[in-house]
């Protein structure tokens, strides 16, 4: 029904949340990437890391070190 009416399934706007979600944490230089992954849910560093990169080509050090960073240059 969900993907009916909205042109995507109910578990890929969840993962489009999580993923923003994780985006706006890594801003947060007080925050850790670890702490990050656990509340988002992740039980490994390694899941989040490999989920975060599939999504965006970065790891998620890299994309608070090369994009956050840069702020001038956000990519997304």
């Amino acid at each position: 029904l969900c993907h009916e009416e909205y042109g995507f399934s109910l578990s890929a706007y969840r993962d489009h949340r999580k993923l923003l979600q994780a985006k706006i944490g890594l801003e947060d230089p007080s925050r850790t990437v670890k702490e990050l992954s656990v509340e988002l849910g992740f039980l490994q560093l390694s899941h989040f890391s490999s989920w975060f990169k599939k999504r965006t080509g970065f790891s998620p050090r890299a994309f608070r070190t090369q994009v956050v960073g840069d702020v001038g240059n956000k990519i997304w």
